[in-house]
Formats: C-alpha cells, sequence, structure tokens
C-alpha cells in the first residue's frame, strides 16, 4: 500500500457498525442499465467501472438526511452516505459488468487488485468490504486515483470526496493534480462526486473531472 507517515496527516477515527448484506425487492438489473451513483447515471466506455472512495477522517463529519438501503430517512456522516449510495450501485451492477472498489485515507486500500465480474456473490463480498470502511486520518486521493488507473482492463473512474487532498505534501492540490495527470497514460474518463466540497478543494475536483473528460456532480 502506499502511506504517509506524517503525524499532522492524522485524524480522528470515526466508527459505526456492519451492516450485514440485506436482499431488497428492485428488479434485477437489466444487461444494458447504465451503472448509476446518488441517483447519477454515469457515463461508461465499456462495460466496467472502478470506483474510488475517500475514507479520511473528514468524510466522518455530519452529512445530513438521506435514504437507507430499507428505505428509511436517516441522519449519518458523509461516509455513512456514500457506503449506502455505493452499495446501491453495486447491487444495480448487471453480471456482466465489471468493477472494483479502492478506498483510501494516507493509504491506499483495494478491493481487488482489478476489476471483477459483478456476479452476486461477488457484489455480496464487495458489500460487506464496503460496510467495514471507516473514517480516519488523511486524503491521498492522486495515489489512489492512479492505482485504479493502472488496471488497463477498465477505462471510467468514478471518485468520492470531501475533496480535500494531503498526506505530507507540501502544495497538495498542485502534487496530486500532476500524479494524476501523470498517470492518466490510458486517457481514462474520471468522473468526480465532490461531497459537501467547496472552494478550493470542489474546483480540485471539478478540474479531474474535467481534463479527463469527465464530469463532476455536487453532493450536498
Amino acid at each position: 500500500s502506499l502511506t504517509s507517515t506524517k503525524a499532522s496527516d492524522m485524524d480522528l477515527p470515526v466508527e459505526g457498525p456492519a451492516a450485514p448484506y440485506v436482499e431488497d425487492a428492485t428488479p434485477p438489473p437489466e444487461e444494458n442499465d447504465p451503472p448509476k451513483l446518488y441517483d447519477e447515471e454515469i457515463p461508461i466506455t465499456k462495460d466496467s467501472l472502478i470506483y474510488v472512495v475517500d475514507c479520511s477522517g473528514s468524510m466522518g463529519l455530519p452529512s445530513g438526511m438521506y435514504t437507507d438501503l430499507e428505505g428509511n430517512a436517516i441522519e449519518g456522516t458523509r461516509l455513512d452516505r456514500a457506503k449506502v449510495e455505493l452499495i446501491r450501485s453495486l447491487r444495480n451492477l448487471s453480471e456482466d459488468f465489471d468493477f472494483n472498489i479502492v478506498s483510501y485515507t494516507c493509504e491506499v486500500s483495494p478491493w481487488q487488485e482489478q476489476t471483477v465480474k459483478a456476479t452476486l456473490a461477488n457484489k455480496i463480498a464487495a458489500e460487506s468490504w464496503v460496510n467495514n470502511l471507516r473514517a480516519n486520518w488523511g486524503t491521498n486521493t492522486g495515489p489512489a486515483v492512479v492505482y485504479a488507473l493502472k488496471d488497463s482492463t477498465n477505462y471510467t473512474e468514478v471518485l468520492l470526496s470531501d475533496g480535500a487532498p494531503g498526506c505530507g505534501e507540501a502544495d497538495p492540490i498542485n502534487a496530486h493534480l500532476t500524479m494524476i495527470r501523470q498517470g492518466n497514460t490510458d486517457h481514462e474518463k474520471i468522473h468526480c462526486f465532490g461531497i459537501d466540497a467547496y472552494g478550493d478543494f470542489e474546483q480540485f475536483l471539478r478540474t479531474i473531472a474535467s481534463e479527463t473528460g469527465g464530469k463532476y456532480y455536487s453532493i450536498n
């Protein structure tokens, strides 16, 4: 994994219960259904997608009201809501689809080394992994995105983040943008979901999306 040991990058951990997999009553996904996240259709180049999920300490801040997987209106953190939306997206992938998930703090933690088929077994395993994600530490966006870009079988990423990169970089926004620019040798599209992002941190995500031909989505 990729790490930074700078003490000032540490944030307080945010813990929460891991929910079990729950079968819902939604119809099974159709083969040609586009993937969705936060109820937004994701433009894709082929039937493949890698989710890159910010799990830094600031993702443990309150997110307000949202709808959980059982249809209840609840309150939670930014990461709590992101996990629900990610699981909802996974459940709606058809079995011919390929996917992977990369989470990051100052460490980069992939679920699998590369994309796998969206079989029921793989989606259940991925959902369990997502439920165990916790908010803690700093924000190593550049290396996490670059890790996903190295999968040559995939051409589209979605990045979920509140937008403040760091982990020891003196000029973090420019440093992380440079990593992504240099790492995107296959010209993959990166669609960015800015979770309560603002100011320079929102612009950071907007720049990633615009420079790669992706879209930016504001999540508040």
